[in-house]
C-alpha cells in the first residue's frame, strides 16, 4: 500500500457483474412501470 507497487493488475470478472446487474434490474424495473402505466388511470 505505501510502496505504489500495483497489487492485482487483473480485472475480476465480478467487479464488472454485480453493476451490468443493478442497471439491468432498473432498466427492467422501468420498462415494467412503463408497460402496466396505460392501465393504471
Amino acid at each position: 500500500m505505501n510502496s505504489g507497487a500495483t497489487v492485482w493488475p487483473l480485472f475480476n470478472s465480478l467487479q464488472a457483474f454485480w453493476p451490468g446487474l443493478q442497471v439491468w434490474i432498473i432498466h427492467i424495473s422501468e420498462r415494467l412501470l412503463q408497460l402496466c402505466s396505460p392501465y393504471s388511470t
